[in-house]
């Protein structure tokens, strides 16, 4: 099963590397085929395989030679850790949650470096986040022999923290003369809010907030200072709240 995930992970891993790629450009994740970026000739299988075509073929392309960016293999092999940590918080287990969840982890990959490199986090991926929210909750519902309250629960969520972030980020905007809040980073919100549920979210703001002092701290040793993307806080917050609630750490009502 750990080679099942493994192998999923690096599928989901080149999907998100491709997200990276080509939603900042424009560029459809469906519709076009891979290709070089400098000499536009289209990926067959060998040069696609996750992070293996990368190594055998050094880094470069295999038509023209251009060298290949590192960060296409760190992408996959991040992506895959991630559905590994997902597999081992839930116990070893083959569940439906389990894959819902496994499906997020390529898109949270895609939006943090996304948002690190182009300060977005495109609409796409907040729109499918979304979807799988509602399916995981939905899951969990009919799953779990929950209560009609816990599909309000996770509505009011939804609902709940992307409108209180809005109005923090209005008044942190107003006092600070500069945006506080990106409008991509206030609709990544209902799906963690679907996804957590609302016993959760003070602990999810809390996290957020120091893991956005850290990014801070990065972005200014890195870029030398000024805004810095929030949505990598956003986003580490939210997996470490899926990890300890899968854990059972964190109590989900």
């Amino acid at each position: 099963m750990i080679l099942f995930i493994i192998f999923i992970g690096l599928i989901f891993g080149s999907f998100a590397s491709a997200m990276v790629y080509r939603l900042p450009q424009g560029v459809s994740i469906v519709w076009d085929r891979s290709s070089c970026p400098q000499c536009k000739h289209n990926l067959g299988i060998l040069d696609l395989i996750p992070v293996f075509s990368w190594l055998f073929l050094r880094g470069k392309c295999r038509h023209c030679g251009h060298k290949i960016s590192a960060l296409y293999p760190a992408i996959e092999i991040l992506t895959t850790f991630a559905c590994l940590g997902i597999y081992m918080a839930m116990g070893f287990k083959a569940t439906p949650e389990l894959f819902i969840l496994m499906m997020t982890m390529p898109l949270l990959v895609a939006a943090l470096f996304i948002d690190w490199r182009h300060m977005i986090i495109p609409d796409q991926i907040n729109l499918s986040l979304f979807v799988l929210g509602i399916i995981f909750a939905l899951t969990a519902f009919y799953r779990g022999g929950q209560e009609a309250t816990f599909l309000f629960d996770r509505a009011a969520a939804a609902i709940l923290l992307p409108a209180v972030c809005f109005l923090a980020a209005t008044i942190v905007s107003k006092i600070k003369g500069r945006q506080a809040l990106g409008l991509g980073d206030i609709k990544f919100m209902p799906a963690v809010g679907l996804f957590l549920g609302v016993s959760v979210l003070p602990s999810y703001m809390i996290a957020s907030g120091i893991f956005g002092l850290v990014s801070a701290m990065l972005w200014a040793k890195v870029k030398g200072g000024g805004a810095f993307p929030f949505g990598p806080a956003l986003i580490l917050s939210f997996y470490v709240h899926l990890i300890l609630t899968s854990l059972g750490f964190i109590y989900i009502k």
